[in-house]
């Protein structure tokens, strides 16, 4: 018992270490911005490791008691390290160890009171329901982290980035673009007396650009930080067909509308990382089902597995109960 103890302690002091650095690669501001790839994939591993974690965890319910709690703060030190080297952030780190130790130390008692609730051990009675609150306290963490991120982004006064502005106008610019589209088309068709000599391309802008005249200056000026005629529609793209594109133009304004809205919105700043926090651990609590769901199926399989490699073992042990009666 006391090697595989050993053996244990040792697999939760790296474990620890890989889920402190793969937490540390997840950048919750990036989400906002489109950086999604890096960090689906550092959130995917940190669950898994997590998942692990709260295995070996419950694992060592079953074997000496003595010295867990050093274990366990031995691995809190290990993930803050971790955390520490890569973030460069003291108080993440500093808040990032008392969590995890709380994450271990909650997992080992949640799961050992359960243990002995039960006649017949059932990892998904047993284990499943204490590793689910667990990782609530994670989610914890990972709002924690959000703030920190959101906090030190929004240094100077920026609420808002260029890249984040382009992302928000991005689901609805093919909206735009048909809308638009569908009125030029419908003003060139009721103009008669149109020039035959320039191009469909050149007549579009020229029409766009007519257009800007008719927009009210200082409400566009207050919308978008500049003027109608300072609107680079040269920047537009026209197909054959006739159909526009202002992806270009937005993409030359978003820095003059993320200066505009950070002027407009900058009062907002100091709430924003606690709101970004807290839509994080809700965002996060709601798509926690499906990885319960994986995590009931997969813990009945890996007992399984420790049991006929008799790593852990089964023992029928006389149990006293009190019975009441009349």
């Amino acid at each position: 018992m006391y090697q595989k103890k050993i053996g244990l302690a040792i697999l939760l002091l790296i474990l620890s270490i890989f889920l402190g650095s793969f937490l540390s690669l997840i950048d919750i501001p990036g989400f906002f911005e489109g950086k999604s790839q890096l960090n689906i994939t550092s959130l995917l591993i940190s669950a898994s490791l997590a998942y692990l974690i709260s295995v070996v965890v419950f694992l060592l319910d079953f074997s000496d008691h003595r010295h867990l709690n050093l274990v366990f703060a031995s691995a809190a030190l290990l993930f803050a390290g971790s955390f520490l080297g890569l973030t460069h952030h003291l108080l993440l780190a500093l808040a990032s160890f008392f969590i995890y130790f709380f994450f271990l130390s909650y997992i080992y008692i949640s799961s050992l009171k359960k243990a002995e609730l039960f006649v017949r051990f059932s990892p998904n009675e047993i284990f499943i329901p204490s590793v689910k609150k667990g990782f609530m306290i994670m989610l914890v963490l990972l709002a924690i982290i959000a703030f920190f991120q959101t906090r030190n982004l929004l240094t100077g006064n920026n609420l808002l980035t260029p890249a984040f502005t382009k992302l928000l106008v991005k689901p609805v610019l093919p909206i735009i673009n048909k809308e638009i589209s569908k009125q030029i088309k419908a003003q060139l068709a009721n103009q008669k007396d149109l020039p035959t000599s320039m191009t469909n391309q050149t007549l579009i802008r020229l029409v766009l650009k007519e257009s800007l005249k008719n927009m009210d200056r200082i409400k566009t000026k207050d919308l978008i930080g500049i003027y109608p005629e300072q609107i680079p529609i040269e920047s537009v793209l026209v197909n054959s067909s006739g159909d526009i594109d202002l992806a270009p133009v937005v993409d030359d304004m978003a820095l003059s509308i993320t200066n505009n809205m950070n002027q407009k919105y900058g009062s907002f700043i100091g709430f924003t990382p606690f709101v970004i926090g807290v839509v994080v651990f809700f965002v996060l609590q709601s798509i926690l089902w499906p990885f319960g769901l994986l995590t009931s199926l997969i813990t009945p399989l890996i007992f399984k597995l420790l049991f006929s490699l008799k790593f852990i073992n089964k023992n029928l042990v006389p149990k006293e109960i009190e019975q009441i009666s009349l």
